[in-house]
């Protein structure tokens, strides 16, 4: 079958190169991406991870899996283009800056490959959209929503994109876009729900959930924002629902941050540091979670003195982090509660202004700001 994809692939551009004669090679590229099984086979196993089984992508594994694919095949564009992504979602996931340095590497190079596949302008538009280059962003998303297969995608990273520039009109109807072209993507209803919560919607945020979870049940990570946004809205017996759904299709480290959240916030103070720390077994560089972990420790006599180390920890991860996003205002604000933790006041003030300043995620920002200024008397 391979065989002869590739064969119909060859008598497809045979007959077009009287009309289209300087895109022979661009053409055979995009109708036949690799001739070699194993390295499709990696790609489709690649793809798959991105997926991930429990609705939380296995950036790891596809990593692993795109490699195999272009070391079979080393002129493989689609394969670098997963790879480049990949180390994208890890970047996201995990908010490392050397993930963000491989993308980058990896999407320099898929650009070299094949600058005119669609793929490539998706990629190249997440990589800048990722490092809050908003506008770049957009105009290569137009560029891949060129190919029609592409137009949902696209259409959700111009959401995404619009958001980072606060333009939070364009970035709702962007994203419905996207759900009405592939009424079936989750990952658009997640989207979406995320945005209507930092626009104070948390019913809509709700809803939004909701319908991903009906469409995605098996994802631990949608089970667990779910879980997160009940108990934003106070109904505890739905965020233990939830969260326990979550827990059983995967512990995650966002189903074990959450939990850990809510049993902070229930008085539970050696329970929520014990779930934080599992969740940093399974993702020791989120900076956010070391976070938590401190002021879990802080708020229990008994280890408070334990605190300082993790405090440490979170700020050394988040300072880096924040030297490829600057714009990511929870995270300023988050650096700026640790620096007040570890005894730098001048810089824990810096922080707090320039989290105001950038003007996004404001009820976060507020949260952490007054914890700040809190702690500096």
């Amino acid at each position: 079958m391979f065989s002869t994809q590739s064969e119909i692939a060859e008598q497809v551009v045979r007959s077009l190169l009287g009309a289209l004669p300087d895109m022979k090679r661009g053409l055979a590229t995009r109708l036949a991406p690799t001739r070699n099984l194993a390295a499709f086979d990696a790609y489709l196993r690649g793809l798959h991870a991105l997926q991930g089984s429990a609705g939380k992508p296995d950036s790891e594994g596809a990593i692993g899996y795109f490699n195999q694919a272009l070391v079979a095949d080393s002129g493989f564009a689609r394969a670098q283009v997963g790879l480049c992504r990949s180390q994208l979602s890890r970047f996201r996931i995990l908010r490392d800056a050397e993930a963000f340095n491989l993308a980058n590497e990896a999407c320099l190079k898929v650009r070299a490959m094949d600058p005119a596949l669609g793929e490539v302008n998706l990629a190249l538009g997440d990589l800048q959209r990722v490092q809050g280059n908003g506008k770049q962003a957009i105009a290569l998303y137009r560029k891949a929503e060129e190919d029609p297969s592409l137009r949902p995608e696209a259409s959700l990273g111009m959401g995404l994109a619009y958001a980072e520039l606060g333009d939070r009109e364009r970035a709702v109807e962007y994203l419905e876009r996207a759900i009405a072209l592939r009424p079936g993507n989750a990952s658009a209803y997640s989207e979406l729900g995320y945005l209507l919560y930092l626009n104070d919607d948390v019913p809509g945020a709700i809803a939004a959930y909701e319908r991903a979870t009906l469409l995605r049940p098996s994802s631990a990570g949608l089970w667990s924002t779910l879980g997160a946004l009940y108990f934003y809205m106070e109904d505890l017996p739905a965020a233990d629902r939830a969260l326990d759904r979550s827990m059983k299709i995967e512990p995650t480290d966002g189903a074990l941050n959450n939990l850990g959240t809510l049993r902070f916030h229930q008085g539970d103070h050696a329970g929520a540091a014990e779930m934080f720390l599992r969740a940093t077994r399974l993702s020791a560089g989120d900076f956010l979670i070391w976070g938590n972990l401190g002021d879990a420790l802080r708020a229990d006599p008994a280890t408070v003195g334990e605190s300082r180390a993790a405090y440490l920890k979170a700020a050394t991860m988040a300072q880096p982090y924040l030297e490829l996003k600057p714009s990511d205002a929870r995270a300023t604000a988050s650096l700026a509660w640790y620096s007040a933790n570890l005894g730098e006041e001048a810089r824990a003030r810096e922080l707090l202004a320039r989290a105001e300043a950038l003007g996004t995620e404001r009820a976060e920002v507020a949260l952490l700001n007054a914890q700040t200024l809190t702690q500096l008397g």
